[in-house]
């Protein structure tokens, strides 16, 4: 995505090392998913650290953007923004799956 925009109705907070952002979105932010990556010592002992993985939906003038955010102990925080491809009349969900 060329440009993220910060300046929207609502926003998201996404963290970069130790510098809060927020990206900007058209309707209120949708967690689609999220799950905990947990590090264990080499002998396997005890948990190092633990990243918590995040998906979320935001719109910018109208288009979907996709929000990939992952938060760590100690300031290991980066996020990446990805933009949907529009729909068209050639992708429609079920378009091509046939009836068995």
């Amino acid at each position: 995505m060329a440009e993220v925009r910060k300046n929207l109705p609502y926003s998201l907070e996404v963290w970069e090392g130790n510098r809060m952002s927020l990206v900007g979105s058209d309707m209120e932010p949708v967690k689609l998913a999220s799950w905990d990556e947990e590090f264990t010592a080499w002998d396997s002992s005890y948990i190092t650290a633990t990243m918590t993985h995040s998906f979320w939906l935001v719109r910018q003038e109208g288009r979907p953007v996709i929000v990939e955010q992952t938060v760590g102990e100690g300031g290991e925080n980066f996020w990446e923004a990805y933009e949907l491809p529009k729909l068209t009349e050639e992708v429609l969900l079920n378009k091509d799956i046939e009836e068995k």
